[in-house]
């Protein structure tokens, strides 16, 4: 699950052009800069309130899939 999540992110920060610096910026305060790069680069999971807090930044709505 965590990997759909990961490449949901990645997606989406290339399809509105958005770098992981910009990313961490707009979540400053919530996931640290360097954990955003990690995430980004498949470096390292985060906890899912932090996945949510980019998500949530991204405008981006995750459901789990049907059976």
């Amino acid at each position: 699950m965590k990997t759909d999540i990961r490449q949901a992110i990645v997606t989406e920060l290339r399809r509105q052009n958005i770098s992981p610096n910009q990313l961490a910026a707009m979540v400053a305060g919530h996931v640290h800069r360097s954990h955003v790069y990690d995430f980004a680069a498949a470096r390292k999971d985060l906890s899912t309130a932090k996945a949510n807090h980019l998500l949530r930044a991204l405008k981006l709505t995750i459901r789990p899939r049907e059976s």
